[in-house]
């Protein structure tokens, strides 16, 4: 059975904290809220309308502000603001060495492509899946129909990663990195371990 080693993108490789919370803050303009309240905000109310609730924000702009959001996320002006998580050299030698992937969800493949050349991820892009947003299991169910008979190792911080627990033959770290809370995950998936980064995996396996 062939080993393979699944990164998750945004993250996981990446801190998206920074573009969800600057697409938050200019859309609602408002400037009092740091980074670190957000993220704990964030982690406590996942759901969009319970945050702007939690806030006190004006809900009839929800819609809008999901339809602002969803527009922005992948813009080329909130992707500058996000950060790696891990160390290109170590990540690149992992790769080299391993057979791995990237299977993420984007909507802008261009935008996602651009990303990896200014952040000196270029050697990821063919070893990369972009898939369309959609369920859970959108993941799950593309390693299912294309890479069946595999040994695998999954590193991911949502629900589309730990969705690979109901699989069999497949390992799966939970990053504390990413935007969900390990306390609200626990909730629904088990059988998986947790770690700080993708750094530290990667560390574990020179």
């Amino acid at each position: 059975m062939k080993k393979l080693t699944i990164f998750d993108f945004d993250g996981t490789i990446v801190d998206v904290w920074k573009r969800y919370y600057q697409i938050f803050c200019d859309y609602w303009e408002i400037d009092h809220i740091k980074l670190k309240e957000y993220k704990e905000l964030k982690r406590q109310y996942p759901n969009d309308d319970e945050l702007v609730k939690s806030l006190g924000l004006d809900s009839l702009r929800l819609i809008s502000y999901k339809d602002h959001k969803r527009s922005m996320l992948e813009s080329i002006y909130y992707l500058r603001f996000d950060s790696l998580l891990v160390s290109s050299t170590d990540l690149q030698k992992f790769f080299i060495n391993n057979n791995s992937l990237v299977i993420t969800v984007r909507r802008d493949k261009q935008a996602y492509y651009s990303q990896l050349k200014w952040l000196g991820l270029d050697f990821i892009a063919p070893k990369t899946v972009l898939l369309n947003p959609s369920a859970t299991d959108v993941k799950v169910n593309w390693v299912k129909r294309y890479l069946p008979e595999s040994d695998i190792t999954v590193i991911g911080d949502s629900e589309t990663d730990l969705a690979f627990t109901e699989m069999n033959n497949c390992r799966v770290y939970f990053v504390k990195t990413g935007l969900r809370s390990y306390e609200k995950m626990i909730e629904r998936w088990s059988g998986f371990e947790t770690i700080e980064n993708a750094q530290i995996f990667l560390e574990k396996t020179f």
